[in-house]
């Protein structure tokens, strides 16, 4: 979408500053410079995400 296909985590959003548990994730969008915030899991569904520079 708007040529955006590779993206790199900015911020990590914790939850519980004892636990240290990570609630979100801030991704910005490396072609454009669009932020977003997604949940951490969501990086997870290999469906949608693949870790590195992959085509």
């Amino acid at each position: 979408m708007n040529k955006e296909k590779h993206f790199m985590v900015t911020k990590i959003i914790i939850r519980d500053e004892e636990t240290q548990v990570i609630e979100n994730v801030e991704i910005e969008a490396v072609m454009t410079g669009r932020k977003q915030v997604i949940p951490w899991l969501a990086l997870q569904n290999s469906g949608v995400w693949k870790q590195g520079w992959q085509a």
